[in-house]
């Protein structure tokens, strides 16, 4: 629906464009005063007419846009939400476990290790806390994980034989999304990090940081997006969430005005994780066409 929106505003823009080009010369006579100004005088009102058109039809189809992103963020949360819920249920009923932030080549040692307490990612320029303030002052150089690096070696965290510790941060971690999925991003942030730092041992946590990570970039708050993002990646490049960070850490670098660098992340994108969901390769191709990568 987003899109015939769109689309007919765009033939609204060409009709308009014609009708000011080419109008009856009934009508251009009753404008210029029956045909008695000058030519020049007449070019420029109609010119004038143009630009105003333009840039209110401009207007209408860049809010149609953010109307059209809005929508697709909020299915990708919502596609989200469905399947925390569906691991749930598989885990509650013994199932198995949750497995998509874990690699499929180790039965022992999973891909969901917690972040140092103080962790830095090199966002060009040297090392620099992914918690800081300000912003980089050299280009961001992207440098991908050694191949294996996965980030390893924590256990699940403790939990009593009844699941009290599963349950618990299960609860938070929902309590957190739905905040999310409400649009309250101020309160989301808050119970993202306090997740984090409840749980640093679970499996959500690489779900939670992207989450935090993404309610800094839904506020416009880039710098912040993007260390939240690349600390993500850095972390878990076999996590669930591994393709989607990569993509919105060239967006947030592209929100800086970063384009070169965002160009080098999305490019990561389309090599590393080919096989990664249709609608994160598409956003990310149609992020390279729109930067010029």
């Amino acid at each position: 629906m987003a899109h015939g929106i769109v689309r007919s505003a765009f033939f609204g823009f060409v009709f308009g464009l014609l009708v000011v080009l080419a109008g009856p010369a009934s009508v251009q006579a009753q404008s210029y005063g029956g045909g008695g100004g000058s030519p020049a005088a007449a070019n420029e009102i109609r010119l004038q007419q143009l630009e105003t058109q333009i840039r209110s039809l401009t207007g209408q189809i860049e809010e149609q846009n953010h109307k059209i992103q809005s929508l697709e963020e909020e299915l990708q949360r919502q596609t989200d939400d469905m399947m925390l819920r569906i691991r749930d249920l598989e885990a509650r009923s013994g199932g198995g476990a949750v497995r998509d932030d874990m690699s499929s080549t180790s039965s022992s040692t999973p891909d969901y290790a917690p972040p140092a307490s103080e962790d830095t990612y090199d966002y060009g320029g040297g090392s620099q806390s992914v918690t800081g303030e300000s912003a980089p002052s050299q280009p961001f150089q992207y440098r991908p994980p050694a191949r294996g690096d996965s980030g390893a070696g924590s256990s699940l965290g403790t939990m009593d034989s009844s699941g009290k510790a599963s349950d618990s941060a299960a609860a938070d971690y929902e309590r957190a999304f739905s905040l999310l999925k409400e649009s309250k991003f101020d309160q989301a942030e808050v119970e993202f990090s306090r997740f984090m730092k409840t749980y640093p041992d679970h499996i959500l946590y690489s779900n939670a940081l992207y989450w935090y990570g993404e309610t800094f970039y839904v506020r416009g708050n880039y710098d912040k997006a993007a260390r939240t993002f690349a600390e993500g990646y850095k972390n878990y490049p076999k996590g669930s969430k591994a393709a989607d960070n990569l993509l919105k850490l060239g967006m947030s670098l592209s929100g800086l005005g970063k384009n070169d660098d965002a160009c080098v992340a999305l490019r990561q994108l389309q090599d590393e994780y080919s096989k990664a969901a249709g609608p994160v390769l598409r956003r990310g191709k149609q992020e390279m066409n729109r930067l010029g990568c």
